[in-house]
């Protein structure tokens, strides 16, 4: 497990830091044409502000047709994964 990072950051700094993990582990879960948008792609954000990317993924990967249990849970393991290879606490901390 990474360690987490408790110094101040802006999201387009740990985005640059990290940038090849969290391609990685998108990809690993299907995602291609991975877009950043928002207050980080106008170099706008704060230490405050979330990262918002927008990733596509294929039909058979299924993740977004229904609201199946198991789909939810892969959707929150991603987003726990992206906090930890951006060094932010896991969600809900």
């Amino acid at each position: 497990m990474e360690s987490v990072d408790t110094r101040q950051k802006r999201p387009f700094e740990r985005l640059a830091e990290r940038r090849g993990r969290l391609l990685d582990l998108l990809e690993r879960f299907g995602a291609t044409n991975i877009q950043v948008f928002a207050s980080v792609a106008r170099v706008e954000d704060t230490v405050d502000s979330d990262l918002d990317i927008l990733p596509d993924f294929p039909p058979e990967a299924g993740l977004l047709k229904s609201a199946h249990p198991l789909q939810a849970w892969v959707l929150l393991q991603l987003r726990t994964e992206l906090h930890l290879k951006l060094g932010w606490p896991p969600p809900g901390r």
